[in-house]
């Protein structure tokens, strides 16, 4: 595309997405009175509303504040009201709470309770997060676990400007899947003495397009030969490449990584969600945007990364981001694998301390007013009376909670 070099040109706006928090037209307390159905069709049609902080200000925020902040941004985003992750964090009425709690755990983190979380790994900033920690932790105790050794393979196809995500992704699947199929196949897992394995989807987005990859862990009885598992699998996975009409580069169609520190550096950075401490998710000439990175752009206007986002959207769509082979998990001494909304939704850290609990009113007005960052920030810095100030500032009267204090 002659516009994406674009994305790394914008200069960061003075507040990330420059509305006011009056553009908002939704009545959260009528909301809560009418039922759940109709604050949320009033919420969808109120539009976007900003931050009260500058780009300076919010550069210094905790990365958990800014994944609240990108995830409410994305919420409102074009075509997003089709996803999972536009209900995001909405309160639980049916569950019997009073409203939504706020904790913080041993560890000093907040969390909020008594919501629900959409599971989306792909296009939730906030359950990408809280899944991948758990599905890392998994992904070094089978290392730990298997008593063996490790290599990790990596498998990519010559993309450009002109190729569609969801094409590339097809593509590539197509060719690794008939990479692995057949009695060459099994030959190959004997020769190598491959007793288990695990894969994984990434994507970037740089000056030639879409970058999409696939890892592939592999658990084997030997140490691995690196040179042989190169060439054969750069030529067989090469082959059916050309097969379907596609170029796959001898030099960088397949990696082979078979040292520690590859694999423990591959594990401890799988699926992280960037620390986003840069606004403009600014990138030298020839370097990649992550998704994430993609998506900050779009929340900030960038029109041209909106539309991108929306592609990414619509081809990670159900698809797995971490997938075990057969029989890997029991051999790698792993528990029945839980499923994304089990991992988003749980709660089982030791709780520390009570902080406030927000009534619905309250919740659905910070919803409203994208304000969860901001009251992920507040309270961080000042707990309750921090979140009481920020309410105060916004709405001009206290907590409920904390009104007679």
């Amino acid at each position: 595309m002659a516009g994406i070099g674009s994305l790394s040109d914008r200069n960061a706006v003075s507040a990330l997405w420059g509305y006011s928090y009056y553009n908002t037209g939704a009545n959260a307390i009528q909301a809560v009175q009418e039922g759940e159905e109709k604050h949320r069709d009033d919420r969808s049609a109120c539009g976007h509303s900003g931050f009260l902080v500058n780009t300076y200000e919010y550069n210094f925020r905790r990365s958990a504040s800014k994944r609240y902040s990108l995830m409410q941004g994305i919420k409102h985003l074009k075509g997003m009201s089709r996803y999972q992750v536009h209900n995001c964090m909405t309160y639980l009425p049916d569950q019997g709470a009073q409203g939504v709690e706020v904790v913080k755990r041993e560890s000093g983190q907040v969390a909020f309770k008594n919501l629900k979380y959409c599971s989306s790994v792909w296009l939730c900033p906030v359950c990408s997060s809280r899944i991948a920690s758990a599905r890392r932790n998994e992904l070094g105790q089978a290392v730990k676990n298997s008593g063996g050794y490790t290599a990790l393979i990596t498998f990519t196809l010559a993309h450009s400007n002109a190729d569609k995500l969801e094409d590339l992704l097809k593509a590539l699947r197509k060719a690794l899947n008939s990479t692995k199929s057949g009695r060459w196949y099994e030959s190959f897992l004997v020769e190598h003495e491959i007793t288990a394995s695990a894969s994984s989807l990434e994507f970037t987005h740089g000056d030639n397009g879409w970058h999409p990859h696939i890892h592939w862990l592999i658990f084997t009885k030997s140490k691995p030969k690196a040179g042989r598992l190169q060439e054969q699998l750069n030529e067989r996975f090469g082959n059916f490449v050309r097969k379907n009409g596609r170029y796959s580069s001898a030099f960088h169609g397949v990696n082979v990584k078979a040292s520690r520190d590859d694999i423990s550096g591959y594990i401890s950075k799988w699926n992280i969600i960037e620390e986003l401490s840069n606004v403009q998710a600014k990138r030298g000439r020839g370097e990649s945007l992550t998704a994430w990175q993609l998506a900050q752009l779009a929340v900030n206007g960038d029109q041209e990364a909106e539309a991108l986002w929306l592609e990414y959207a619509k081809a990670t769509y159900r698809k797995k981001a971490l997938q075990w082979s057969r029989g890997a998990r029991e051999l790698c001494g792993l528990n029945e694998e839980k499923q994304d909304d089990e991992l988003a939704q749980e709660d089982t850290t030791p709780e520390e301390e009570h902080v406030i609990t927000f009534t619905p009113e309250e919740w659905y007005f910070i919803e409203d007013h994208l304000l969860i960052g901001e009251m992920h920030h507040a309270i961080m810095e000042g707990g309750a009376q921090g979140a009481n100030a920020l309410m105060i500032r916004i709405r001009g009267k206290p907590l409920k909670e904390l009104a007679g204090a």
